[in-house]
């Protein structure tokens, strides 16, 4: 029992001394840090319920939602809010689009998503309109079109594939305040084919396009493919733009007679039809279903959303410390080293216990093998003794004995016995 328990000890030993770097290790991965709360005010269609779910995990993104039908009464407390995050819903009145722009020069964040957007797709080169779109680090094919192919119906165009520009890769030594920030922990290799999006034409100068779709002889600024993950600045505000549409999606399409190939359009509104006063037909759709279930999806969300709020990298979670990605923490990874140095223990001490019990019940060897011993005079001699002393300490057994012997003695010397010799 004592070696057993000296042996368990040992394997406990040996068993700390691989697993408790680990633990401390994995300890010092997977803490939190104190990222501080950001507000975000959120402009996005109520029915987008996939959204909210995952920007909602965090609770140091404090979130309010600006709808189509309540927008308006965010107009006094604009100021209030650290980013601007836009997705599936963009005001079109230009008092309200003017103090947004204020606001994002004056130093808080736009975060926008591909959606239904008019102000965007429709040509409107005056005023506030043209003020929101010229801080935009992406450059649209005017005139545009607002067709249901578009932003729903893609299946003209198919699913894209997505590649990383590896001029803003992040490293240890990148700047905490630098764009890289953006490409931390976000493999974006792994990510699933999007299919609905805003189409792009270029990126504009001073612009940092971070992910895009390949293409060959691309002109322009940005001569890789079609920006669809691209950055810049506006006065002290960050702007992100994404081209790929996130989630529902509920649009209202106009009657257009539309010329040339997709995805630049030529229109003119047909005969009869006024747009928006009329329009013709009405979509909900769910778009990029597998891009918004990409595991990294919510960690990007998270991570832009702190960046674009004015946070640098020592402020922002890592992958493996943002409490919501989805990999084993401090107390699953303690949990679970625990778990594997028991195992370990448990499987050391059950080998030797085992390996013990095995030598003591090893068969004897049979009579007339090579590895039998021959016994001595003394050794006979000693086991007769033995036996004869057991037959003294136990009567019953020798009274069983003699019965026994003298049962034997009789069929020996009995009738049958004997006439069985004879014939013999």
């Amino acid at each position: 029992m004592k070696r057993n328990l000296y042996r368990a000890l040992i394997a406990l030993l040996i068993a700390g001394g691989f697993i408790g770097p680990i633990i401390a290790t994995v300890q010092a991965n997977v803490v939190p840090s104190n990222s501080p709360a950001i507000k975000i005010l959120i402009f996005i269609d109520p029915a987008n319920t996939s959204f909210k779910d995952r920007i909602e995990l965090d609770n140091t993104l404090q979130i309010s939602y600006a709808t189509s039908s309540n927008y308006y009464g965010y107009l006094a407390s604009l100021s209030d809010y650290d980013i601007f995050l836009v997705n599936g819903f963009l005001p079109s009145n230009t008092t309200f689009i003017a103090a947004m722009t204020n606001e994002i020069q004056s130093g808080t964040g736009l975060f926008i998503f591909g959606g239904y957007y008019p102000l965007i797709a429709e040509t409107r080169s005056y005023g506030a309109y043209a003020d929101f779109t010229n801080i935009l680090p992406v450059v649209f094919n005017y005139p545009y079109t607002t067709e249901v192919e578009l932003y729903i119906d893609q299946d003209y165009v198919g699913q894209i594939e997505l590649r990383v520009n590896d001029e803003y890769l992040y490293s240890d030594t990148s700047p905490a305040s630098s764009v890289n920030v953006l490409q931390r922990s976000v493999v974006w290799e792994s990510s699933p084919l999007v299919k609905e999006r805003i189409f792009v034409k270029d990126a504009k100068a001073g612009a940092n396009v971070l992910v895009y779709r390949p293409e060959q002889n691309r002109v322009g600024t940005f001569t890789k493919g079609e920006p669809l993950v691209a950055y810049t600045t506006y006065g002290s505000g960050r702007i992100l733009w994404v081209s790929m549409c996130v989630g529902f999606m509920a649009a209202q399409f106009n009657q257009f007679i539309v010329s040339g190939i997709g995805p630049y359009w030529n229109r003119t509104i047909a005969p009869g039809t006024t747009p928006v006063v009329h329009p013709v037909k009405r979509e909900n759709a769910e778009l990029n279903k597998p891009f918004y279930l990409w595991p990294y999806f919510n960690f990007f969300t998270y991570q832009s959303s702190k960046f674009i709020a004015g946070l640098n990298a020592s402020q922002i979670d890592t992958y493996s410390q943002w409490p919501y990605s989805p990999i084993p923490h401090e107390t699953e990874a303690t949990l679970w080293m625990i778990f594997v140095a028991g195992l370990w223990v448990f499987n050391f001490v059950l080998f030797f216990s085992l390996g013990r019990k095995k030598k003591g019940q090893r068969e004897p060897i049979p009579p007339g093998t090579a590895g039998e011993k021959e016994l001595t005079a003394e050794e006979r001699k000693a086991m007769e003794d033995k036996r004869n002393k057991n037959v003294v300490e136990n009567p019953e057994e020798k009274k069983m004995t003699d019965v026994k012997s003298e049962e034997k003695k009789s069929a020996e010397t009995s009738p049958e016995k004997k006439a069985e010799g004879d014939t013999k």
